[in-house]
């Protein structure tokens, strides 16, 4: 009878540094192992389409094995003296995986299975090796910071422009990253103009996450309280977060 004993059973990676479960950070690699005992005879070990064969006390490693991006590779098997195979793997996360969108059951983790089979001459065993792949969402790393705004006219405190900056992570930005209440607004070139509230807002794309506003009131020259944006950062497979953006113009 084949014993099989996993050891390290689950491979948990994160897409990037921002992963989505927002707990203790996993890496993009590592490694891991479990054991067989064929109890002396030949036999062979399959993970995945990766075949291990045992024959005459000496392992034999060919194909690959692969499930949601996760690579494993450096497989071997190495005969122990107590007559038990220790599979011993290296695993990698090969780039950035399409998770489900908001709220869907593979919004945040992808999972996965590399079905393993040992077989020797009288019989088979079966387990697997979990693979868990967490979403990397967007985040913003800085908070819209307005700045003042002077005119001639202008002797008070407005602020009708200001920049906020946004990490896409892994996963990079969508097509069409920003929006607001839905509407992705006028592109050209590196500008995006929004109707809201009382004018345009049109917010420049300056490279490397980085984003300067200015809002336009329909009529300049009419003071105005607090108005408040809400711009939503989506990346490409549809995790979003928020940025808070506030204007006014105050004539005295």
């Amino acid at each position: 009878e084949i014993e099989f004993v996993t050891g390290s059973d689950e491979i948990v990676v994160d897409e990037g540094s921002q992963p989505e479960h927002g707990g203790e950070a996993h890496g993009q690699s590592g490694n891991g192992s479990f054991i067989v005992d064929l109890h002396g005879e030949n036999g062979t070990i399959k993970i995945g389409d990766l075949t291990i064969t045992i024959e005459g006390g000496k392992a034999t490693v060919d194909g690959t094995a692969s499930v949601n991006g996760v690579d494993l590779s450096n497989v071997g098997a190495v005969l122990g003296a107590d007559g038990k195979w220790t599979v011993s793997y290296d695993y990698a996360l090969k780039g950035s995986q399409t998770h489900g969108a908001d709220g869907t059951a593979t919004d945040a983790t992808l999972t996965g299975e590399l079905p393993i089979t040992v077989t020797d001459a009288t019989g088979m065993a079966s387990g697997f090796i979990k693979v868990d792949v967490h979403d990397d969402v967007p985040v913003v790393t800085q908070q819209a910071k307005g700045e003042p705004t002077e005119t001639d006219a202008d002797t008070a405190d407005s602020t009708l422009s200001g920049s906020f900056e946004i990490s896409f992570g892994a996963d990079g930005a969508a097509d069409a990253p920003l929006s607001i209440g839905g509407d992705t607004g006028t592109k050209e070139g590196n500008k995006t103009t929004f109707d809201v509230d009382g004018g345009k807002l049109v917010v420049t794309d300056n490279g490397d996450g980085n984003y300067s506003y200015e809002y336009q009131p329909s009529d300049p020259n009419k003071s105005f309280g607090d108005k408040h944006f809400t711009i939503t950062a989506t990346d490409k497979d549809g995790d979003s977060t928020a940025v808070e953006i506030t204007v006014k113009q105050d004539f005295k």
